[in-house]
Protein backbone atom coordinates (compact mmCIF):
# COMPACT_ATOMS: atom_id res chain seq x y z
CA UNK A 1 0.00 0.00 0.00
CA UNK A 2 0.99 3.72 -0.50
CA UNK A 3 2.14 5.57 2.06
CA UNK A 4 -0.41 8.49 1.10
CA UNK A 5 -3.47 5.86 1.04
CA UNK A 6 -2.40 5.11 4.91
CA UNK A 7 -2.00 8.67 5.78
CA UNK A 8 -5.79 9.15 4.10
CA UNK A 9 -7.37 6.67 6.32
CA UNK A 10 -5.33 7.84 9.25
CA UNK A 11 -6.91 11.38 8.67
CA UNK A 12 -10.22 9.58 8.26
CA UNK A 13 -10.11 8.02 11.57
CA UNK A 14 -9.11 10.80 13.63
CA UNK A 15 -11.61 13.05 11.78
CA UNK A 16 -14.42 10.35 12.51
CA UNK A 17 -13.34 10.71 16.48
CA UNK A 18 -13.28 14.13 16.33
CA UNK A 19 -16.82 14.07 14.16
CA UNK A 20 -18.69 11.72 16.97
CA UNK A 21 -16.96 13.69 19.94
CA UNK A 22 -18.20 17.14 18.92
CA UNK A 23 -21.97 15.85 18.02
CA UNK A 24 -22.36 12.86 20.25
CA UNK A 25 -23.70 9.85 20.01
CA UNK A 26 -27.53 10.34 20.58
CA UNK A 27 -29.22 7.08 21.26
CA UNK A 28 -32.52 7.33 20.33
CA UNK A 29 -35.06 4.04 22.68
CA UNK A 30 -37.91 3.35 21.44
CA UNK A 31 -40.72 1.35 24.11
CA UNK A 32 -39.54 3.14 26.91
CA UNK A 33 -40.90 1.97 29.78
CA UNK A 34 -42.31 4.88 32.30
CA UNK A 35 -42.93 3.80 35.66
CA UNK A 36 -45.49 5.19 37.96
CA UNK A 37 -44.06 7.58 40.72
CA UNK A 38 -46.91 7.88 42.56
CA UNK A 39 -51.18 7.41 42.43
CA UNK A 40 -53.07 9.37 44.48
CA UNK A 41 -56.99 10.46 45.47
CA UNK A 42 -57.42 13.62 44.55
CA UNK A 43 -61.48 14.46 45.53
CA UNK A 44 -61.97 17.48 47.00
CA UNK A 45 -64.33 16.40 49.99
CA UNK A 46 -61.19 14.27 51.26
CA UNK A 47 -60.46 14.83 54.90
CA UNK A 48 -57.08 14.16 56.49
CA UNK A 49 -57.11 12.41 60.14
CA UNK A 50 -54.34 13.73 62.85
CA UNK A 51 -53.03 9.80 62.17
CA UNK A 52 -52.42 10.67 58.09
CA UNK A 53 -55.37 9.12 57.43
CA UNK A 54 -57.71 10.11 54.34
CA UNK A 55 -61.27 10.15 55.06
CA UNK A 56 -64.79 11.03 53.76
CA UNK A 57 -67.86 10.96 55.21
CA UNK A 58 -71.03 10.56 53.05
CA UNK A 59 -74.73 10.21 53.96
CA UNK A 60 -76.46 7.03 53.37
CA UNK A 61 -79.64 7.10 52.00
CA UNK A 62 -81.98 3.94 52.28
CA UNK A 63 -83.43 3.96 48.84
CA UNK A 64 -83.41 0.72 47.24
CA UNK A 65 -83.87 2.25 43.47
CA UNK A 66 -81.17 4.66 44.26
CA UNK A 67 -78.57 3.16 46.12
CA UNK A 68 -76.06 5.31 47.57
CA UNK A 69 -73.11 6.14 45.88
CA UNK A 70 -69.45 7.65 45.74
CA UNK A 71 -67.15 8.51 42.81
CA UNK A 72 -63.38 7.86 43.09
CA UNK A 73 -60.97 10.72 41.67
CA UNK A 74 -57.46 9.28 41.15
CA UNK A 75 -54.47 11.02 39.60
CA UNK A 76 -51.67 8.73 38.13
CA UNK A 77 -47.87 10.78 38.01
CA UNK A 78 -46.05 11.34 35.79
CA UNK A 79 -48.11 12.39 32.80
CA UNK A 80 -46.36 10.34 30.70
CA UNK A 81 -46.28 6.67 32.32
CA UNK A 82 -46.43 3.91 29.94
CA UNK A 83 -49.27 2.02 31.91
CA UNK A 84 -51.61 4.45 33.78
CA UNK A 85 -54.22 1.86 34.26
CA UNK A 86 -55.10 1.39 38.20
CA UNK A 87 -57.06 -1.48 39.85
CA UNK A 88 -59.09 -1.07 43.36
CA UNK A 89 -58.96 -3.05 46.19
CA UNK A 90 -61.10 -3.66 49.57
CA UNK A 91 -62.29 -5.96 52.26
CA UNK A 92 -64.98 -8.38 49.96
CA UNK A 93 -66.20 -10.03 52.75
CA UNK A 94 -67.61 -6.40 53.58
CA UNK A 95 -71.22 -7.62 52.00
CA UNK A 96 -72.78 -4.20 51.98
CA UNK A 97 -70.67 -2.12 49.75
CA UNK A 98 -69.21 -2.89 46.43
CA UNK A 99 -66.66 -1.31 44.00
CA UNK A 100 -66.44 -1.46 40.41
CA UNK A 101 -63.42 -1.28 38.15
CA UNK A 102 -64.02 2.85 37.13
CA UNK A 103 -63.83 3.67 41.05
CA UNK A 104 -67.87 3.59 42.03
CA UNK A 105 -68.62 2.87 45.49
CA UNK A 106 -71.93 1.46 46.31
CA UNK A 107 -73.16 1.16 49.43
CA UNK A 108 -76.17 -1.32 49.99
CA UNK A 109 -76.36 0.21 54.01
CA UNK A 110 -74.11 2.03 56.45
CA UNK A 111 -70.89 1.65 57.32
CA UNK A 112 -67.00 2.01 56.62
CA UNK A 113 -64.80 0.77 53.80
CA UNK A 114 -61.42 1.11 53.25
CA UNK A 115 -60.75 1.90 49.80
CA UNK A 116 -56.80 1.13 47.77
CA UNK A 117 -56.06 2.60 44.48
CA UNK A 118 -52.91 0.60 43.42
CA UNK A 119 -50.64 1.11 40.00
CA UNK A 120 -50.47 -2.03 37.78
CA UNK A 121 -47.45 -1.56 35.93
CA UNK A 122 -45.23 -3.35 38.45
CA UNK A 123 -43.99 -0.11 40.89
CA UNK A 124 -46.67 -0.88 43.65
CA UNK A 125 -47.77 2.47 44.14
CA UNK A 126 -51.15 2.54 46.00
CA UNK A 127 -53.29 5.20 47.98
CA UNK A 128 -55.79 4.34 50.45
CA UNK A 129 -58.96 6.19 51.56
CA UNK A 130 -61.93 5.27 53.86
CA UNK A 131 -65.29 5.71 53.00
CA UNK A 132 -67.85 5.89 56.08
CA UNK A 133 -71.37 5.98 55.13
CA UNK A 134 -73.98 7.44 57.93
Amino acid sequence: MKKSVIVLIGIIYILAIVVVSFFGLKIETFNETIYVSDVHYINEDIKISPDGTKYVVITYVDDPDNPTSYQLEWRVDPDDATRKIVSFAYDESKSFVTVNEFGAVIFSSKGSITVYVKSTDGSAKMDALTIIAK
